[in-house]
């Protein structure tokens, strides 16, 4: 099918090819080799009639591997024409629908209906056989969801479900190419000024329960951009396999802003509610042969939700800002990797409603909270990750799947109701070494933990009535057999771990 862009995962835009000649049947095959290696089977009529090709009644399937299942979509038609600048024009109906049919060995199947719309949508295809680009132009791109059907495995009685509804994104426009053979490679980058979508679903099952659910989003500007690699030939089963040929991903988008609503009723009754408000947001995702990478964050965020089964009243909470990052190798390799983790809250509030239940009274500080994660690995892999066998393997044996042979915690701190924890430090593990630490790695290494405004805060909880005194006493002889604490009554705690002896130590003196 043509590349019209798909709602968000289309928003992409590319550089123009080198100025060369390109016709019908070199953007048809170009499209081909893309859909064919992303494993899809295309069939379709072609009729050339002068410099126009026409392709009509095209089908993309996709057969899971080990037969475990299919999904076919009837994509429509499309028109491919020659221009006389060596440029090709792509023109698809104003509207169409497109019949997708899906099943899951042992699960059962479904079918349903989406009707796709552009508004003065223009494609030009320019570059050469074998490396073309495509520019796209859009006012709008309407996708309706229309009528679900599902049918349950042999003997089992399928639940009856419907979906209804829209999403429409305003003025895109940009640029992908296509090239390659062996190893194909897509690059993408986009625009879009506006989206917005709204979806209700609904489900009776076999026992009569009935669930309803709406969603709604209104979305600001957005901008994407990509690239892929994809070997001919791979498999989802095997990706470990695809990965050292090439096979990659890589990512990045920019959101101004959404708002969102959600609702849901069960037999008619509230079952829950949540609306939701970001600011900028953006993120990112690699995968390829060097590992996983994943980064994201959000500006003022916002969210009420109700649960009036569980709590009858609204949840309310904002942040700041949040931000987090994984990175991970996900290949077997004879060496250690790095490994990088991050979660970070800043400027988290709660809603009156929550600080009403907890401290009606108003008596604990209730400064914007911080939360921060930030831990760092080396990791090396005993097997492939993303390589099915090699997991079905997995599960069925007592083998180790992967060895640390060194932590380190750059940060972790949580800073709420007066009070801050923070910790700090970096341990090495002998991952020869299993009998020291009775079954874990010998580690080696040390931390500091410090405690501020702990004191103040037990005496205010003693004073709520949230914690007895007898229990408040105890906590604090125990954190004075462990801590050190300073004039100011900040409380510190060195920990070593000495591997070779297998010795732990809290500021000198030795606990095991």
């Amino acid at each position: 099918m043509t590349k019209a862009p798909l709602p968000i995962a289309a928003l992409t835009l590319f550089p123009l090819a080198a100025a060369a000649d390109v016709t019908p049947q070199d953007v048809w095959d170009n499209m081909s080799l893309a859909m064919s290696a992303m494993g899809a089977e295309v069939t379709a009529e072609l009729a050339e009639d002068g410099a126009t090709l026409t392709v009509s009644d095209m089908v993309v399937a996709f057969a899971f591997p080990n037969d475990t299942g299919s999904l076919e979509v009837d994509m429509g038609a499309l028109v491919l024409t020659g221009l006389d600048d060596g440029t090709v024009r792509i023109e698809m109906p104003a509207s169409q629908d497109l019949a997708i049919r899906g099943a899951l060995e042992g699960e059962g199947s479904f079918s349903t209906t989406v009707t796709l719309g552009a508004e003065n949508y223009v494609t030009t295809a320019t570059g050469e056989a074998g490396d073309v680009t495509y520019h796209y132009e859009l006012d709008a791109y309407d996708v309706a969801f229309t009528g679900l059907e599902l049918q349950g495995a042999p003997g089992e009685e399928a639940p009856e479900a419907d979906i209804d509804g829209n999403m429409r994104f305003e003025t895109m426009k940009g640029f992908y190419r296509i090239w390659g053979d062996d190893l194909v490679r897509m690059s993408t980058r986009g625009t879009m000024e506006s989206g917005a979508f709204d979806i209700g679903f609904e489900m009776t099952t076999p026992d009569g329960d009935t669930l309803v659910q709406n969603n709604s989003a209104v979305m600001g500007a957005m901008e994407s951009s990509g690239e892929m690699a994809l070997p001919q030939g791979m498999s989802i089963m095997a990706l470990g396999e695809a990965l050292r040929d090439g096979l990659m991903l890589s990512y990045e988008y920019r959101l101004d802003s959404q708002e969102t609503e959600q609702d849901q009723t069960l037999n008619d009754e509230p079952l829950g509610s949540q609306t939701a408000s970001y600011g900028l947001t953006t993120g990112t995702l690699g995968f390829s042969a060097e590992g996983l990478s994943l980064t994201g964050q959000v500006e003022n965020y916002e969210m009420e939700l109700m649960q009036p089964m569980i709590m009858p009243i609204p949840l309310q909470f904002a942040i700041s800002m949040a931000d987090g990052s994984l990175s991970v190798p996900v290949l077997r390799s004879d060496e250690p990797a790095d490994s990088h983790m991050r979660f970070a809250l800043d400027g988290l509030t709660l809603g009156d409603s929550l600080w009403g239940m907890v401290d009606p009274a108003g008596q604990l500080p209730r400064d914007p909270m911080q939360v921060v994660i930030d831990l760092t690995a080396k990791l090396k892999l005993l097997f492939d990750m993303v390589s099915y066998d090699q997991l079905v393997e997995l599960e069925s044996s007592d083998e180790v799947p992967a060895e640390v042979s060194e932590v380190g915690i750059t940060e972790i701190l949580l800073n709420a109701v007066g009070a801050e924890v923070m910790a700090q430090g970096a341990f090495t593990l002998d991952n020869s070494d299993l009998e020291t630490f009775d079954g874990f790695p010998a580690t080696d290494g040390a931390a500091t933990v410090t405690l501020k405004g702990f004191d103040p805060l037990l005496d205010t909880l003693i004073a709520m009535g949230l914690v007895p005194e007898d229990q408040a006493g105890m906590a604090r002889m125990m954190l004075g057999g462990f801590a050190q604490r300073d004039d100011e009554g900040t409380y510190t705690s060195d920990i070593e771990i000495d591997g070779e002896t297998g010795q732990i130590s809290a500021n000198g003196q030795r606990i095991r």
